[in-house]
């Protein structure tokens, strides 16, 4: 190889190398967004272990919850409680949220992205993300994202998929933070469940189960009733039923369910309590067969476009301890006494005697520890229970179908005899239609009345 050839083949090499430094640098710089490189945390400063509050606003709706002495809480919700393992989730998938590429774009481009802030002037809702600010003791400032659209890019043929034939491309989600300047990043997670609204983060924890007993209602215009089992599991009835009433049971079977396996949808804040209309509410009381007494009002209609007949309540509980049970009776009805068999011996009536008194006592102990133990759980229940009176709560009609019946409307309707006259005297059967047959007059005859002479 001469001089000229050995000259121009470094030449090429020499093109070659800055062009593959020009390319390095300009993807260094899509990757890092002019200061972060790929698989850094989006957010620096955000300290998973000392964040106090974190403020939630999307296209829906915004939430701020707060951390109190001992748990999470939804502040525009007077501080009801939060579901804590939610609000970890988000901590740490936030604190643990790497890039993996950085895409030069500055604030003009961010509704392409769905990147603009909630409130952003003439921005369509579309082009609206949800934004997560995290503040630590103090109201110290932990760090602001911004979640976009979501990123699907082009398959690729090493990608596994459950479809034979198709190929999978990388997934993610376009993120953007006020520390980022003029670039987006794309991170590979999904925030498909992040919600924005206060009611999405309550903790839905509430009245326990319950085995109802009876429901008794009164509304405001002094309609009563009330309905009630005598045994656990038995058919419904009236109680003091009037003269003719006679209570059907397919019609009441929601009554008895009432609080049965209550939930709630939202909590109405304190300062709205007047919308609920519970002064002039249905009363209800509901007792269980555990011991528990609900005094329930049911207010008015929640209304709006999707919760139309969702309705407000309110309610308190207390809980009367049964009767400890008498043991005896139970224990000689569930275990008699052996019976002896042919030619049993003096001592071997003795252990037999002595085996089912062990028996006795054994299963005397086992139903005192189970009262015991109901009592300490019911009395737990009732604490926790007690927290959740007299704040009005957002159930859907359905929870409360059963308490807004009127009395008249559990009753079996009457059925009409055959031939039974209606108010006005008139035969409720229609008397059958003569018609005439082809050619004869439709002028009905005269009837000749025989009228016998006088004696």
């Amino acid at each position: 190889m001469n001089s000229k050839s050995l000259g121009i083949l470094v030449g090429i090499l020499a093109v070659v190398i800055v062009g593959v430094l020009a390319i390095n640098f300009m993807n260094k710089g899509s990757i890092e967004g002019g200061s972060k490189e790929a698989g850094s945390k989006v957010l620096d400063g955000l300290d998973p272990d000392n964040v106090k509050s974190i403020t939630i606003e999307g296209k829906d709706g915004a939430t701020t919850l707060e951390l109190g002495e001992a748990k999470w809480t939804v502040k525009d919700r007077d501080g009801y409680p939060a579901k804590f393992s939610e609000v970890r989730d988000v901590i740490w998938k936030i604190w643990e949220l790497a890039i993996v590429e950085g895409i030069t774009a500055g604030p003009s481009t961010h509704g392409r992205f769905h990147l603009l802030k909630p409130g952003t002037d003439g921005a369509d809702k579309d082009e609206v993300g949800t934004v997560i600010s995290f503040k630590g003791d103090g109201d110290k400032e932990m760090g602001t994202i911004v979640i976009g659209k979501d990123f699907e890019g082009a398959p690729k043929e090493d990608a596994p998929s459950p479809f034979p034939g198709f190929q999978i491309g990388e997934k993610g989600t376009y993120v953007w933070s006020p520390s980022a300047e003029g670039t987006v990043w794309r991170v590979k997670e999904d925030f498909m469940g992040l919600k924005s609204k206060p009611a999405d983060w309550l903790d839905k924890e509430f009245v326990k189960s319950n085995t109802i007993k009876s429901v008794s209602v009164t509304h405001p215009d002094g309609d009563t009733w009330k309905v009630f089992r005598e045994d656990k599991g038995g058919t419904l009835a009236l109680m003091d039923p009037k003269e003719g009433e006679e209570l059907d049971t397919s019609k009441a079977s929601a009554s008895g369910n009432v609080f049965a396996s209550p939930k709630f949808q939202d909590v109405l804040p304190a300062a709205d309590k007047e919308k609920a209309g519970l002064d002039a509410g249905i009363k209800a009381t509901v007792d269980t067969v555990e011991g528990f007494t609900y005094e329930i009002t049911v207010g008015n209609e929640v209304g709006g476009e999707t919760s139309a007949t969702d309705r407000y309540i309110s309610f308190t509980v207390a809980f009367q301890q049964p009767e400890e049970p008498n043991y005896e009776v139970e224990i000689a009805a569930k275990m008699p006494p052996s019976t002896a068999p042919d030619g049993e011996s003096d001592e071997d009536k003795k252990k037999r005697e002595e085996e089912d008194q062990s028996n006795r006592d054994a299963e005397r102990k086992r139903l005192e520890d189970g009262y015991k133990e109901d009592i300490e759980e019911a009395k737990k229940r009732l604490a926790t229970e007690k927290e959740f009176e007299s704040k009005v709560y957002v159930v859907t009609n359905s929870t409360v179908s059963g308490i807004l019946k009127k009395r008249a409307e559990l009753l079996k309707e009457e059925k009409k005899e055959e031939g039974e006259t209606s108010a006005d005297g008139a035969s409720a059967v229609t008397p059958p239609v003569m018609v005439p047959p082809a050619g004869a007059s439709a002028v009905t005859p005269p009837v000749r009345v025989e009228i016998p002479a006088a004696e």
